[in-house]
């Protein structure tokens, strides 16, 4: 009988990378943060105002028709 030859296991798993260097600091992305709460709280302000315009437009509307004048 013949002797069959292991071949030795082969890894093939990918080499580890480095960690890179951060690009951006903690204070860049405070900064950032700031700014796109500063963004939300003013487009929070405009709907407000958009919704108020709606609700008071639609309550002369239905006074109006209630009323019939």
């Amino acid at each position: 009988m013949p002797h069959l030859q292991m071949s030795p296991i082969v890894s093939n798993q990918p080499k580890l990378m480095t960690r890179p260097e951060p690009l951006l600091s903690f204070s860049d992305y405070a900064e950032d943060f700031k700014a796109r709460v500063q963004i939300h709280n003013y487009e929070v302000q405009k709907l407000t105002e958009d919704l108020a315009l709606l609700f008071n437009a639609l309550t002369d509307k239905a006074y109006y028709i209630a009323s019939d004048r």
